[in-house]
């Protein structure tokens, strides 16, 4: 397949066609597999992981960006807030982005191992942590 993204030196690329070339993204994704789309649901195409080194390296990028994303936009909008002499608490922004990124993390294990009991509990979860923040805020 031409234009294989590779891991690590590709991250800019799937970075830019992820915010700015969709329809890249999509077709590239439709390549490697027909099931997948601009989403990158690449759980949906775990059966075909072992024998496609595309998928294995667009994998790796996404897990890359899921690591990376929210830390570095922390850092980033901290810096900015800084300059605009703004009071900006690091410490308080630094814990959210580790536990988005934790939350971000174990909610694609569980995908990627499917396990069905597991999803639908992290959902009911999930909206009793939104219904419960919403009542106290």
């Amino acid at each position: 397949m031409q234009n294989t993204l590779r891991f690590p030196q590709d991250f800019v690329r799937l970075l830019y066609w992820l915010y700015f070339k969709p329809l890249t993204l999509r077709r590239y994704a439709k390549a490697i597999d027909p099931r997948l789309d601009g989403d990158l649901k690449l759980w949906e195409a775990r059966d075909k992981f072992a024998e496609s080194p595309e998928l294995r390296e667009l994998s790796r990028l996404v897990w890359l960006f899921m690591i990376v994303g929210p830390m570095s936009f922390t850092v980033l909008a901290g810096m900015v807030i800084s300059s605009l002499d703004v009071e900006f608490d690091w410490q308080d922004g630094i814990l959210r982005a580790a536990g988005w990124t934790m939350g971000f993390l174990l909610a694609h294990w569980i995908r990627w191992r499917n396990l069905q009991r597991l999803q639908r509990l992290s959902n009911w979860v999930f909206t009793l942590s939104i219904a419960i923040g919403l009542v106290y805020a």
